[in-house]
């Protein structure tokens, strides 16, 4: 088993020609990247990894990346960033819950991507008036379901109840 959390084990895992290989390390790196303190060395090597699966051709490789790493505390923004762009079946996880996405970046986001990107930013918890208000805006009527149905609805129903 190769080691995630030493550089020259990440820069294997990520090397793999089969991109079921590579999801799988994608998920191994995220999980050690999350659930371990990383030296400085393992730390950049890890986010040298993410910056490079994110590129990746096979949409699944993405979806795992992000799916692992979307409630990272002290994930690079444009690492953040560059998942919550892509297609929503990749930007999902980082909508809906990424600490690294600061409401400029979803409101611009929201802006740029209509459908499925709007209504993962209305299934964020907390998300703030200004967000909210950004999503109202919108119109869209799944994305006023989703906001509806969001815990982050709630002070809202209350105050006009």
């Amino acid at each position: 088993m190769v080691d995630a959390s030493s550089p020259d084990g990440i820069a294997r895992l990520i090397d793999a020609p089969c991109w079921m290989m590579r999801a799988k390390a994608a998920e191994q790196i995220g999980e050690t990247f999350c659930t371990r303190r990383l030296d400085d060395a393992a730390r950049t090597a890890a986010e040298d990894a993410f910056r490079v699966l994110r590129f990746d051709g096979e949409p699944l490789v993405r979806r795992v990346l992000s799916d692992c790493l979307k409630r990272a505390a002290g994930l690079p923004r444009d690492i953040a960033l560059a998942l919550a762009y892509d297609k929503i079946e990749v930007a999902e996880p980082m909508l809906e819950h990424s600490p690294a996405l600061t409401d400029d970046d979803l409101i611009a986001i929201l802006r740029d991507h209509p459908g499925g990107h709007r209504v993962a930013i209305a299934r964020r918890r907390n998300l703030s008036r200004r967000v909210r208000a950004a999503l109202e805006r919108c119109g869209d009527a799944a994305v006023l379901a989703a906001l509806a149905e969001s815990d982050a609805a709630l002070p809202c129903r209350l105050a006009a109840g």
